[in-house]
């Protein structure tokens, strides 16, 4: 049963705690919902909770802010360094063009100075090819004999000098050397013969690794990314850790978004579309070259003290939240707390002036209605009032139910004396069940025993037995025709509960705070004393009444309290 549940997990409260309510119903039969002062408490821990919030939020998004533009500005400035290594590499291989395109459109191919050139550029390892080819695309100046035979008449950049007019450097994607096999990127101009018409290209390869030489003095963390690329959209060289490669397209990535956009410098943070790793990105458009150079730094590492600071927000809100839910709890429970006891003094102080009314006037009530009925019962006896004999029987009945009314009326006085001792509950149940299954037969329903092996407990079986007649008539009452009322015993820690459980609609909860208060019934013919003598007899045994109640019935607990030294 859930109330049993509960009930063990209480187990270890003290009989003190008993004595604090002594006879009321459990707090969360009389609770009331929340009240004005409560739902106070509740706006406020809301709105601070709200502010915790905010303030958390607030502060996670300027830390992420300011980390981005702290690590966008750290990359642009690599980004620029690396643009002025791109520039150097560029100038100094533009240069050598421009001055083998002199020598030959001067001198040809017999100028002693062209050999010489060649040469000494075949020793500079950052170049892994050098070459001129005639109109046709046939290679006639190379260090490398075995270029002669070769012809680069379908290589982009020859087509590109062979349709230009214009004398411009191009530099082309990556391609492959057919002789070696080596990847390179292309450099070329146009050479222009007398007539200005098209003799040729000269051309220089520069190795991929020269452009990534930078790459080896940057320390961005795991995932690093530097890339060059051209206007053209694609990669010329692109090294991300240990891995590298050429040849990709940019179009369509938020890089060339940024740059179709009119932006030629900035910073963004984008999951690339390559790799699918989310990075702070900056690039710079070279205005003297054809070339994009970009620098980023994975979220991951960029964010890693931020991710830090963002759990000490996360956290300080989470604790601030929780220390004002407590404390809000604390004083919600406090003041359920206070209007517990108020209820609960409430209550006392009606059964205790009722009490105190049925000692001073109980017995001054009955005294008189003793020799009323005595005298009925004699008028009764004699032949003059044989026509009356069913009306004298009326008023004695009527005596005898105004007699039962006071013996309850006087079970509430405060003083009344009881004989508390070694009470066998289960025998006292026994005792009485014959009666009360007779009492169920008449009004067509049953009672039922669900009794276990518990320990004696301290009391008056007198009053246990009247308690429990009491509790079982409301039960039957409740009970419609061919319902059940169970009676059940059982142990609960070191407490000892007895149970009458009926299956009647339940407690509308409209009236569930009025349960128990004196003359208080929803019964034609009630007394409303039933409850409140069982209250009184709980607290003149230390003990606590419970209510389950619900559509499919009501349980009413009557729980004994525990005790520190076994009964003997």
């Amino acid at each position: 049963m859930k109330f049993l549940r509960g009930l063990l997990q209480k187990s270890r409260v003290t009989e003190q705690t008993t004595h604090q309510q002594p006879d009321g119903i459990h707090w969360h039969e009389t609770m009331k919902p929340l009240s004005g002062y409560s739902w106070l408490i509740v706006a406020l821990g809301g709105v601070l909770i709200a502010c915790f919030c905010f303030f958390a939020q607030h502060q996670i998004s300027y830390e992420y802010n300011r980390t981005i533009a702290e690590t966008s500005k750290d990359t642009m400035n690599l980004a620029k360094a690396y643009e002025e290594h791109v520039r150097r590499v560029v100038a100094e291989a533009d240069k050598d063009l421009l001055d083998l395109k002199k020598i030959y459109e001067q001198d040809g191919l017999s100028s002693p100075l062209m050999a010489a050139y060649v040469n000494n550029m075949a020793n500079d390892p950052a170049r892994n090819q050098v070459a001129i080819c005639n109109e046709q695309g046939s290679v006639i100046v190379s260090f490398n004999e075995k270029a002669f035979l070769a012809n680069i008449s379908d290589r982009e950049y020859f087509q590109f000098h062979r349709n230009a007019t214009s004398d411009t450097l191009f530099i082309g994607k990556p391609i492959k050397i057919r002789i070696s096999g080596q990847t390179t990127i292309p450099l070329s101009r146009r050479i222009n013969k007398p007539d200005g018409s098209f003799g040729g290209v000269v051309y220089i390869g520069l190795e991929e690794d020269y452009f990534l030489d930078y790459y080896k003095k940057l320390d961005l963390g795991r995932n690093q990314l530097l890339a060059l690329a051209g206007m053209d959209g694609f990669n010329r060289i692109r090294q991300v850790g240990d891995d590298y490669a050429s040849g990709q397209t940019l179009i369509g990535s938020d890089l060339w978004k940024e740059i179709q956009s009119g932006r030629l410098n900035g910073s963004y943070t984008s999951i690339s579309f390559l790799d699918g790793i989310d990075r702070v990105v900056s690039y710079r458009v070279m205005p003297d070259y054809p070339l994009i150079v970009m620098v980023g730094i994975s979220a991951e590492t960029a964010l890693a003290e931020f991710e830090k600071r963002k759990q000490g927000y996360l956290l300080g809100a989470s604790v601030a939240s929780l220390f004002v839910l407590v404390f809000g709890y604390l004083v919600i429970n406090r003041a359920a707390g206070l209007h517990r006891l108020n209820f609960e003094m409430t209550r006392l102080d009606r059964l205790n002036i009722i009490g105190e009314m049925a000692a001073s006037i109980g017995h001054e009530v009955r005294n008189p209605l003793t020799t009323v009925r005595g005298y009925l019962q004699h008028f009764g006896k004699k032949a003059v009032f044989a026509d009356y004999r069913d009306h004298l029987e009326l008023m004695i009945e009527e005596l005898d139910r105004a007699n039962a009314i006071i013996t309850e009326f006087l079970s509430l006085a405060k003083n009344k004396a009881v004989t508390l001792g070694p009470t066998d509950l289960n025998h006292v149940i026994q005792s009485i069940v014959l009666l009360l299954q007779s009492d169920a037969l008449m009004r067509g329903s049953s009672v039922e025993l669900d009794l276990e092996d518990i320990p004696e407990v301290l009391a008056d079986d007198k009053e246990i037995r009247q308690c429990i007649l009491n509790l079982v008539r409301n039960g039957l009452d409740a009970t419609s025709k061919g319902g059940t009322v169970t009676i059940c015993t059982t142990k609960a820690g070191s407490r000892v509960v007895l149970t009458v459980r009926d299956q009647g609609p339940g407690i509308p909860p409209e009236i569930k705070d009025k349960v128990g208060t004196p003359f208080f019934t929803t019964k034609e013919n009630g007394t409303g004393l039933g409850l409140p003598v069982c209250y009184r007899i709980a607290q003149r045994h230390h003990a606590t009444i419970e209510v389950d109640t619900g559509p499919e019935g009501t349980a009413v607990h009557f729980i004994f309290p525990q005790r520190e030294k076994p009964i003997k």
